[in-house]
């Protein structure tokens, strides 16, 4: 899996790249490219990419792990990406995370932050997908606890996460057939 999104107001493309699960070093890894400015992404060398790797073990989960089903967004402040974790082995899901990475830092290009929060923290499910499309200060996501109702999350830019719940229509995870 992978993602793609462009900063138009720091002129950064950011990549998103999941790597595959290896029984060698036990891990399933994510990276995320950045090209700043135009003639980088333009230019085909892989030295214009500043390259950030994450894996299971840098959000606190063990070895053993793969970080799947991702999603990519900004905001005015902060790049956010969001990933499921699963057991490499047996394919079990064991928890998801959130984290965001300043866009200053990803501009300057040189070494990141990154703030997290799991699903053990947030009493959440699964797979967050951001609400895309703002340059303000908070950010939005969200993910459903029953079949009538989803859970919203706002992150502001001071690290603060809150969250409203809202009754849906009954939806069913049924195969169509």
């Amino acid at each position: 899996d992978q993602r793609v999104l462009h900063i138009p107001a720091l002129d950064l493309t950011i990549w998103y790249l999941q790597y595959a699960y290896s029984f060698t070093t036990q891990s399933g890894s994510v990276r995320i490219a950045v090209a700043r400015g135009r003639d980088r992404l333009r230019s085909g060398q892989a030295t214009d990419w500043d390259t950030y790797r994450f894996t299971p073990r840098s959000f606190g989960f063990a070895f053993g792990k793969k970080l799947h089903f991702p999603d990519v967004c900004a905001n005015g402040y902060w790049l956010y990406a969001s990933s499921n974790v699963f057991d490499g082995s047996t394919g079990n899901f064991t928890g998801a995370v959130v984290w965001r990475i300043s866009l200053l830092e990803l501009a300057n290009g040189g070494p990141i932050h990154a703030e997290y929060v799991t699903d053990a923290t947030l009493g959440g499910g699964s797979s967050y997908p951001f609400a895309p499309g703002g340059l303000s200060a908070r950010m939005y996501w969200a993910d459903t606890l029953t079949t009538t109702t989803i859970r919203i999350w706002m992150q502001d830019v001071t690290g603060l996460i809150t969250h409203i719940d809202r009754n849906t229509a009954s939806w069913s995870s049924a195969v169509a057939s």
